[in-house]
């Protein structure tokens, strides 16, 4: 395989380590979610900046392969569980996180299939175990898609419907499935799948339980979950602290790295739970400012230790609303994202938006249901849209302190794709970095 080994490390920074850079903060910090808190340690500034190198994308290139080779050694020995009526299962399970990883690496390395040409690379499909000699090239957009979608499809037939959701369930694979045909366009499809997936779990949390699953009290509408406990340790032998990369919790205080971006923070209403279930007023060098309040720690206390989300009913909905509204049925879209507002805001009257004016609203609370949970990136990249910073809003609560040092990138960026860490093309001569790196 192409990946330069790193020796006996457990590869807990894919989905939120302690390290500054995971998917917990990947889609938000470099995006227009947050601004850059300037009393802050200046972590992971160079994504932020835009400024991405193949010397900081390790984790995501060589961490995706080690989750890869384990799935791929599951279903090579999976013939040898032939009598054991589990052994679907557990390839459900093989297949479905391999899919997810790849879906992952292909929107943090390659377009999306609407902007990719024929000829446009994707990521090396390994889908083997082999040794560390091999050296894989990309392969193109459209082959690594299809095979996501067929080891979905074929994770979906056999996986349990009963598994918990610290383990991949059917639920949880059809919500995925919508997902990547919402990013393939196949509209028709991701209402289908979302479909199959809502049937065995539609529940996006109630207002009442909506707060108590960011710590952990609660698991509502969680289909998929990463399971954090105190006894995991990251790469570097420390504790696993979610969220490191929005700020640091300790007995003396709290210090931002991060803050949500004023105008992104002014679009959380009063009546939505979401408002202070995400954020929460604080002071920091005597300045009032707004924390991202999202992996403050569970509710037994340990502080910036919790579970990640990775899946949940309430993106679901939002999924399906959008493929509603552009294969033409408005109604349904409305319904579809009704299901999701009457859950979030109290004393909910339906706007009834049609036009513009629903896939605006489809697209906010998009925006909102998913804010730091490693979308918004993404979802700019998926919709062919640039990134637009304020110029003049700043880093505390009322607007006012520093701004981002840099604004924005327009929409076809060479920068919406990131590029390959340097030990991987260092060590496959056959990988082909991105353009413009």
């Amino acid at each position: 395989m192409m990946l330069a080994p790193r020796g006996t490390e457990n590869y807990t920074s894919y989905y939120g380590g302690a390290d500054y850079f995971s998917f917990v903060g990947a889609a938000d910090i470099l995006s227009d979610n947050t601004t850059r808190f300037s009393l802050g340690r200046g972590s992971a500034s160079q994504f932020h900046n835009l400024q991405a190198s193949g010397n900081s994308t390790t984790y995501f290139f060589q961490d995706g392969y080690a989750i890869i080779r384990a799935a791929n050694a599951v279903l090579d020995n999976i013939g040898n569980l032939k009598s054991d009526p589990s052994a679907k299962n557990y390839q459900g399970q093989a297949l479905a996180v391999r899919a997810m990883v790849y879906f992952d690496m292909m929107r943090i390395f390659a377009k999306t299939p609407s902007n990719a040409s024929a000829t446009d690379l994707g990521v090396p499909l390994v889908l083997k175990v082999t040794d560390y000699t091999e050296r894989p090239k990309r392969d193109v957009v459209s082959a690594v898609y299809a095979q996501i979608e067929n080891d979905l499809i074929a994770a979906a037939s056999g996986i349990s419907a009963s598994n918990s959701n610290v383990q991949m369930n059917r639920a949880a694979v059809y919500a995925l499935l919508s997902r990547v045909y919402l990013y393939e366009a196949k509209y028709p499809k991701c209402i289908i799948a979302a479909d199959s997936s809502l049937a065995l779990n539609a529940d996006p949390a109630s207002i009442a339980t909506f707060p108590s699953i960011w710590n952990d009290a609660s698991e509502a509408g969680v289909l998929f979950k990463l399971k954090v406990t105190p006894t995991m340790v990251d790469n570097n032998g420390g504790s696993i602290t979610v969220g490191v990369a929005y700020g640091q919790t300790s007995g003396t205080g709290d210090k931002a790295e991060y803050v949500p971006a004023y105008d992104f923070a002014v679009l959380f209403k009063p009546t939505d739970v979401r408002t202070l279930s995400f954020t929460r007023p604080g002071f920091f060098s005597g300045d009032s400012i707004t924390y991202i309040d999202k992996y403050a720690g569970k509710a037994t206390g340990n502080q910036s230790l919790v579970d990640v989300k990775l899946l949940r009913v309430a993106e679901v909905y939002l999924n399906q609303a959008e493929a509603f509204y552009n294969t033409g049925d408005q109604a349904n879209a409305l319904l579809s994202l009704d299901m999701l507002r009457m859950n979030r805001y109290t004393n909910f009257v339906s706007g009834a938006e049609t036009g513009a004016a629903l896939i605006n609203a489809i697209w906010l609370e998009r925006r909102l249901e998913l804010a730091f949970e490693g979308d918004r990136f993404f979802d700019l990249k998926r919709r062919n849209l640039g990134i637009v910073r304020s110029t003049t809003n700043g880093d505390l609560k009322n607007g006012m302190g520093s701004p981002d040092v840099v604004t924005g990138i327009p929409a076809g960026d060479h920068r919406f794709q990131l590029p390959i860490d340097n030990n991987s093309i260092n060590a496959n001569t056959n990988l082909i970095q991105n353009p413009g790196y």
